[in-house]
């Protein structure tokens, strides 16, 4: 798991929550990455707090990347 992933879990207390940022119940950390939301990766866009979303990887993630 990348290391800003793993500081957006902790601060937004994820773990307690269970819910990804789109509201997809998750079990296992692992089951988490980072999605670029505002200036896409393929654009330039870092890899910071501002421009991300934890989301589990099946399906809100994936999901969002085929739109």
């Amino acid at each position: 798991m990348k290391e800003i992933t793993k500081i957006m879990v902790k601060k937004y207390a994820l773990m307690q929550l269970k819910y990804d940022f789109m509201g997809y119940e998750f079990n296992n950390e692992k089951e988490l990455s980072y999605h670029h939301l505002i200036i896409p990766r393929r654009n330039g866009g870092g890899m910071i707090i501002e421009n991300g979303a934890i989301l589990k990887r099946s399906p809100s993630h994936d999901y969002l990347q085929k739109r």
